[in-house]
C-alpha cells in the first residue's frame, strides 16, 4: 500500500475479493506430506510425493461458499500452503527450485473422504466445483522469508482442528518444484498444495465432518486467513 494515493485505497469492507488466481493452468495436490499427519494415521513415510490434480474449476476465492452435494458423505477441510510458479521449470535442482515460485497464499483442500475411500483413489472425491478455497490475497516471494516454518491452522466454527508448521513437511516447497519439474514442466500460473497438517476430520472422534451452516477457515503465517461458509446443494457445475 505504500507510495499509494488515499483515494485509490479501498477498505476491505467495500470490496468483494476473488480467489487470487481464479483460472490457474493447473493445480498439484500433494498427499500424507506431514510427519504429524502420517504418525497419527500410523503410516511410514512415502519414498517420493504422493500426488494428485485438482481441476481448475475447483477454485474459489475467499468469502465464497463450499457446496456440499446432497448425499455426498463425509467431507473434510485441508488447510495447506499453496506455491504459485512464476517462471517454466523443467528438471530444476532442489537449490534453484525456489527461484521458480513467484506467490504463496493460503488453500484448503476440501476432500470427500468417503468417496475417495469408496472409489480407492482420489480423482472423483477432490474434484467437486468450490473444493479448493484460495487466497484471500497472495504474498510475493521476497514477502515469505522462509516458506519453511510458517504455522499453519484450521478451525471450524471457532474451534481449532488443526495446527501445525511447515516445518514439519516431509518434503518441503524445493522438493516438491523440483520433484515436479522432472515430471514435467511447471509453467507459471500452475499452482502446488503442499499438504496439510495433523487433524482432519476423519481422525477427530467423532469424526469433524464439514456441515453446512459452518464456517471454515484457514490461516497461513503471514498469509492471511482464508473464510468459506458451508452450504449444501446442487453443486455449481452439475
Amino acid at each position: 500500500m505504500h507510495g499509494l494515493a488515499e483515494d485509490a485505497k479501498l477498505p476491505i469492507s467495500s470490496v468483494t475479493l476473488t480467489a487470487p488466481l481464479p483460472e490457474p493452468r493447473r493445480i498439484f495436490g500433494i498427499a500424507h506430506n506431514y510427519r504429524d499427519a502420517l504418525a497419527e494415521r500410523g503410516m511410514a513415510p512415502p519414498e517420493k510425493p504422493v500426488l494428485f490434480v485438482k481441476a481448475p474449476r475447483t477454485i474459489t476465492g475467499a468469502g465464497q461458499a463450499v457446496v456440499l452435494p446432497t448425499g455426498i458423505g463425509g467431507v473434510t477441510y485441508e488447510a495447506e500452503l499453496a506455491a504459485v510458479i512464476g517462471t517454466r521449470a523443467e528438471n530444476v535442482g532442489k537449490d534453484r527450485a525456489l527461484d521458480h515460485v513467484v506467490a504463496y497464499g493460503c488453500f484448503n483442500d476440501i476432500s470427500a473422504s468417503e468417496i475417495i475411500k469408496a472409489d480407492g483413489h482420489f480423482d472423483r472425491g477432490k474434484n467437486f466445483a468450490t473444493f479448493a478455497p484460495f487466497g484471500p490475497y497472495l504474498a510475493s516471494r521476497d514477502e515469505v522469508k522462509d516458506p519453511h516454518v510458517l504455522a499453519v491452522s484450521l478451525k471450524v466454527d471457532g474451534r481449532t482442528l488443526q495446527s501445525g508448521s511447515t516445518r514439519d513437511m516431509l518434503f518441503d516447497v524445493a522438493d516438491l518444484v523440483s520433484y515436479l519439474s522432472a515430471l514435467q514442466a511447471l509453467e507459471p500460473g500452475d499452482i502446488i498444495a503442499t499438504g496439510t497438517p495433523a487433524g482432519v476430520a476423519a481422525l477427530h472422534k467423532p469424526p469433524a465432518w464439514l456441515k453446512p451452516g459452518s464456517t471454515v477457515e484457514v490461516e497461513v503465517e503471514g498469509l492471511g486467513r482464508l473464510q468459506n461458509p458451508i452450504i449444501e446443494g446442487p453443486a455449481p457445475d452439475a
